[in-house]
């Protein structure tokens, strides 16, 4: 992989990052220390795979089955290690080794907050801060074509919900919304301002009624058994209703806040990382149909209509992918460029900057 990088023009710099990341025990890709509470959950997680009290398996790639691959990259953001490859038919990246499911529940249950925030119970700015992404969404949807009015009377379904504040927006149109979620404390907290929560993973979730709208944000690329998970949300799904899809994908590093590093972007919980095609592929062979998609991974899907198969160009879409992959790497080189700038620049020029950037943004 790292090859083909440098041939196609990538920064060697930047590939040797990749090669020989220098992410340490305490401090995460940024440089930033760990706190205190996540260096101990960090051991206690590498100690729990040590003693093997979790379990990890090999895995071909989770969209397309290929057994062959490219490596990209050792460890995450915050130093855990992980081999991060690029599937050598389709334009794929994911976890070469996961947790199996029984580990999975484990980890998220037990390490996956406190590893990656700090925190295992949601604060109240977390809450808010949902709430807020409630709201961009329901901005989103109504941008595609769906209509507060078309939601106000739906039953709408959040999968991987945490305490289930993306919901309120859509609770105060007066749709019925569920959430679900396998954290205990972070559902309780949301029941507790009245939110339909309930602890349950997306493959045992059981429903009389179908939704006419699913929302994953932030959740597909942490699910093992992709094809189950669609069928079962496809079982889930209203005629007429549609999948909202929010996925980090490995192209949108620009868009993202990861500033163009993959070092910033890997992350162990995330056992597949997405490109725009792949994730419609995937959505395609599951019997759905695009309404929206774009390269930082936002996407809404339907049911198909009619039968139709699934025609793909698996080489020159991986090609397409791979060249973003370059320029992706060779952005950052300016990034840091213009970051080193920004430090030099005394601190009365940059709160000029930013005053005069608010002012035409409010206009």
């Amino acid at each position: 992989m790292h090859k083909g990088l440098l041939a196609l023009g990538a920064s060697p710099r930047e590939v040797k990052r990749l090669l020989v990341p220098k992410v340490g025990e305490k401090i995460d890709a940024l440089g930033k220390k760990l706190s205190i509470q996540q260096q101990l959950a960090k051991q206690l997680f590498n100690s729990a795979l040590r003693d093997g009290l979790l379990r990890e398996i090999e895995v071909d790639c989770p969209v397309c089955g290929e057994k062959e691959f490219e490596n990209v990259c050792t460890v995450d953001r915050i130093g855990l290690k992980v081999q991060t490859v690029m599937c050598a038919r389709c334009p794929t990246m994911y976890s070469r080794k996961r947790l199996d499911e029984p580990s999975l529940s484990a980890f998220y249950s037990t390490f996956y907050r406190e590893i990656y925030t700090g925190s295992s119970a949601p604060t109240a700015s977390w809450f808010e801060e949902q709430v807020s992404s409630g709201r961009r969404i329901l901005l989103q949807l109504t941008e595609l074509g769906v209509t507060r009015q078309e939601l106000s009377d739906k039953r709408i379904l959040e999968v991987g919900c945490g305490s289930g504040g993306i919901l309120i927006p859509f609770s105060e149109l007066g749709a019925e919304v569920v959430g679900i979620d396998f954290d205990d404390t972070y559902i309780a907290a949301g029941r507790k301002r009245g939110l339909n929560l309930v602890a349950s993973s997306v493959y045992e979730f059981q429903s009389d009624k179908k939704f006419d709208l699913i929302i994953l944000k932030d959740v597909l690329e942490h699910l093992p058994d992709l094809d189950l998970v669609l069928q079962k949300l496809k079982s889930l799904l209203s005629e007429t209703g549609k999948i909202y899809i929010q996925v980090p994908t490995f192209e949108g590093l620009e868009f993202l806040g990861y500033k163009n590093d993959y070092l910033r972007y890997f992350q162990n919980a995330h056992i597949v990382h997405f490109s725009e095609a792949s994730l419609n592929y995937l959505f395609s062979r599951n019997g759905f149909d695009t309404v929206y998609s774009d390269l930082n991974g936002l996407a809404l899907f339907t049911h198909k209509v009619g039968i139709s198969s699934v025609h793909f160009d698996f080489e020159n879409e991986r090609n397409a992918s791979v060249g973003r992959i370059v320029k992706l790497l060779n952005r950052r080189v300016k990034v840091i460029a213009k970051e080193r700038i920004w430090k030099m620049l005394p601190k009365q020029s940059l709160l000029l900057f930013h005053l005069i950037k608010k002012r035409v943004a409010e206009k």
